[in-house]
């Protein structure tokens, strides 16, 4: 599988049921200076190169609705020195710390077109870099990501389990997403689950472990407006 595909579980038609329900769509748009001024390209998609859109290194500052990652390099590479997140349910802009401005060449979002449907994203590398899975429903294997998951990445407010076994078994650990004014998300590394690296190779919809780890929005370390990490594995 190619590293920068999304895997999908469940038919396209979900994606049209969820906007066909009026569920809000994640969109974020890039100004080439601050305080939304300048220049602006809309985003409603992941983009691997911005390159490719003629907008790399030129972000100053953002606006948008959703959980989205800005990557240092393309391909959201593991080697970004910065991995920037931004998450909020209703438009909202902010301006990129001073050490990332004209530096964002990759971005992407977590979940589906609506920023409340229930998701867990698996992603291959620290910070939410590399390949990602995007699961739907309960997994009894990972065939094409069997023990490759280092970071997740929930939205909507069902919590989710992961197990170190196919089938449900082994170690395990439920991830509760954080409440931010009726929207729900949440993001983890393994060893906030106390679990090791590259482990991960079932998951269930739902609280199914012992271990509950829910996302606390207030810690200075996960909130998004300031969220600024070091790339790499």
């Amino acid at each position: 599988m190619n590293k920068l595909e999304t895997t999908v579980l469940l038919a396209a038609v979900l994606q049209w049921v969820a906007m066909a329900e009026g569920g809000v769509a994640p969109t974020l748009e890039l100004f080439t200076q601050t305080n939304h001024n300048g220049a602006v390209y809309t985003i409603n998609s992941p983009h691997h190169n911005l390159a490719n859109e003629g907008f790399n290194d030129v972000t100053r500052s953002i606006c948008g609705i959703g959980l989205w990652f800005l990557y240092e390099d393309k391909d959201y590479s593991k080697h970004s020195k910065f991995v920037h997140t931004f998450a909020s349910p209703t438009y909202d802009c902010e301006n990129l710390e001073s050490s990332q401005r004209d530096k964002v060449s990759s971005l992407r979002y977590a979940g589906m077109d609506d920023i409340d449907f229930p998701t867990l994203t698996l992603y291959h590398d620290k910070n939410q870099c590399g390949g990602e899975f995007l699961v739907l429903r309960d997994t009894d294997s990972l065939p094409d990501f069997n023990d490759k998951t280092t970071t997740f990445a929930v939205t909507g407010s069902s919590s989710w389990t992961v197990y170190a076994d196919a089938d449900y078994g082994g170690d395990s650990a439920c991830m509760t997403p954080g409440e931010d004014g009726g929207w729900y998300y949440g993001v983890w590394t393994y060893s906030e689950l106390n679990m090791k690296n590259d482990v991960v190779s079932s998951v269930r919809k739902g609280c199914h472990s012992d271990r509950v780890f829910e996302f606390d929005l207030s810690s200075d370390q996960q909130n998004p407006a300031s969220n600024s990490t070091e790339g790499g594995i």
